[in-house]
């Protein structure tokens, strides 16, 4: 309530980089975030209320940029675990992990307001461009052509917001509306 003296921790310090490689809000009222204190950067949560932490994957892997479907059901994030980085998808608890993309490099996870689907950037195949495969896996879809990173949502789930670059006329990157069933930007 704007009062910074109520203020309390929530993680347990600076040099794990808590947050730094992604953080979100979970439907109960917990935060997912990513963090090295494990020695190990992996997914962890903390009670916003409460401070409790508790680690949610562990592995010898890298396991960062945490999404949460607006449902509630699912756990997105970035992994190396299959070798190189892909998203991967669990319960809200870190159960049940399934990679849903494979490609040469994957990154920026988000879920769909109706969670269906999740858009990503391939990062790892010459220029980024936006991509979305379904919740449960299957054959993913190019979504741009030009370099776009870092997609959201609109509320309603018909359009992205991402970071452009149109390479024939701006070389600075922009913010871009894209109609979530992908093609040029509408603005």
């Amino acid at each position: 309530n704007a009062d910074a003296n109520r203020a309390i921790r929530a993680t347990s310090g600076a040099g794990q980089i808590d947050g730094r490689y992604g953080l979100n809000w979970m439907t109960d009222g917990k935060v997912v975030y990513a963090s090295n204190a494990s020695g190990n950067l992996d997914l962890w949560q903390t009670d916003a209320a409460s401070g409790n932490q508790r680690q949610l994957t562990e592995n010898s892997h890298i396991n960062y940029r945490p999404a949460v479907c607006p449902d509630g059901r699912y756990l997105l994030f970035t992994s190396d675990r299959a070798g190189t980085p892909n998203i991967w998808r669990t319960e809200l608890d870190g159960s049940n992990p399934r990679q849903l993309t494979s490609g040469s490099g994957e990154d920026y996870p988000h879920c769909s307001p109706d969670g269906k689907w999740v858009v990503y950037t391939l990062m790892g195949a010459g220029k980024p461009t936006l991509w979305r495969v379904p919740i449960d896996g299957g054959a993913p879809q190019q979504l741009t052509e030009q370099y776009s990173v870092a997609a959201s949502f609109s509320p309603d789930g018909k359009s992205l917001a991402c970071l452009y670059r149109d390479e024939q006329s701006n070389l600075t990157l922009t913010l871009a509306i894209i109609p979530f069933a992908g093609g040029q930007p509408t603005r």
